[in-house]
């Protein structure tokens, strides 16, 4: 079976970087949700860059809980409204 998208990530690139179990993604999501913190799912084109899939920018999908202080996305919700015709 072909790996697709986040499986194909060079993890020795990214020190700590791992592939989650099903159970502890979806307890990552259980304390998101009780944080607070709005789930904000993509496909960004800098992501399958960043992380060298380009073959599979069409797939790669990236999940962020966006808060206020780092997201680039949260300009989205944190910005002026014009922020697309800026």
């Amino acid at each position: 079976m072909a790996r697709a998208g986040a499986g194909k990530i060079d993890r020795s690139k990214w020190p700590g970087a791992r592939l989650a179990t099903k159970e502890e993604a979806l307890e990552r999501e259980r304390l998101a949700y009780e944080n607070g913190l709005v789930v904000q799912m993509g496909k960004l084109r800098g992501d399958a860059v960043l992380y060298n899939v380009l073959d599979c920018e069409n797939e790669f999908m990236s999940i962020c809980h966006c808060c206020s202080c780092c997201c680039v996305v949260a300009l989205s919700k944190y910005g002026p409204l014009n922020i697309e015709h800026l």
